[in-house]
């Protein structure tokens, strides 16, 4: 769990290595060193823990004509090296949520139970665990640093619009595209603005031969504020469970999964907890599989399907 740490003080003896940097690990990663400097208390002890996640849907029959889905959600350690950290007896299933049909924009209802063990693993007094070099018990703390899906999931645990008309999730209502004919074609939604994130000089922006006709001389869609999230956030008029967020409102792709906006003032809060369907249910926990504090994890909630 140390290693991160002995490795950067090897490095620091090494002129080389300190004139020509590279990324070979995530502790050389912006995100861990400013994790570390907003909050020197938890980056001051290196086995405090930096999590990873990760998530995705499959069918484990086989069979394309089953409905039945599965989700596992896997959490693995980035103290570890890299020949181990991505090892299967590093990686631990955090969560199995399984069920007719996969649960949508939903997966947030379930990964709630992780989330509050998160919680409780970033909390200042930790979860007391034993240190086996050491021989003694220190408080305990971990911090998910990143999360990795392909763009559904990704669409999904980030509750974005990643299908239709706007699906980009950075661009949102700048996404630019396409509707293609039925007769020709094949009625396909296709997407025309990836130009605008070359640089300013490149020759593409200009050939417009090449794709619909025109030139590109717009730059990269401005990134929204933490204010203006949060507004479109409280803007949510329905959050419905058990479907996959269908609110009776169709974007035009056929699945029902659109999420509402109120275009007023007086957006109405979703609640974050709700009551599980009886189709899914979480069948196991990261935090007991793991550090198994007593406190931290209520086995009455984890409840498994017959």
């Amino acid at each position: 769990m140390r290693w991160h740490a002995e490795r950067k003080e090897a490095m620091l003896n090494d002129e080389e290595r300190i004139e020509h940097p590279v990324l070979t690990h995530p502790s050389d990663a912006s995100q861990w060193k400013a994790l570390d400097n907003e909050f020197g208390s938890f980056g001051a002890d290196p086995r405090n823990i930096r999590l990873g996640a990760s998530t995705d849907g499959f069918n484990p029959f086989g069979n394309q004509s089953s409905t039945h889905s599965t989700w596992p959600v896997f959490v693995w350690i980035y103290n570890l090296p890299p020949w181990l950290c991505m090892k299967r007896k590093y990686i631990q299933m955090s969560m199995l949520i399984q069920g007719p049909t996969q649960p949508g924009n939903d997966i947030n209802m379930y990964l709630e139970l992780l989330k509050e063990e998160l919680e409780t693993l970033w909390a200042e007094e930790g979860v007391d665990t034993w240190d086996a070099v050491a021989e003694e018990y220190f408080p305990l703390r971990a911090a998910l640093i990143t999360t990795v899906q392909d763009y559904l999931g990704y669409g999904y645990i980030s509750c974005q619009v990643c299908h239709g008309h706007k699906a980009c999730v950075r661009c949102m209502e700048e996404t630019m595209f396409l509707q293609l004919g039925k007769d020709p074609g094949s009625s396909k939604t296709v997407y025309m603005g990836h130009r605008r994130w070359l640089q300013k000089t490149d020759p593409w922006r200009k050939r417009g031969d090449l794709f619909d006709g025109t030139n590109e001389p717009r730059g990269p869609p401005r990134k929204k504020s933490g204010e203006e999230i949060d507004t479109l956030l409280k803007a949510v008029t329905m959050c419905s469970g058990g479907d996959g967020g269908d609110d009776g409102e169709d974007d035009g792709d056929g699945d029902g999964d659109d999420v509402q906006l109120d275009d007023g003032d007086d957006g109405v809060d979703f609640p974050l907890r709700r009551e599980f369907p009886a189709d899914f249910l979480p069948e196991s926990s990261f935090l007991s599989g793991v550090f198994r504090p007593a406190e931290a994890c209520d086995s009455s909630r984890l409840s498994s399907r017959a």
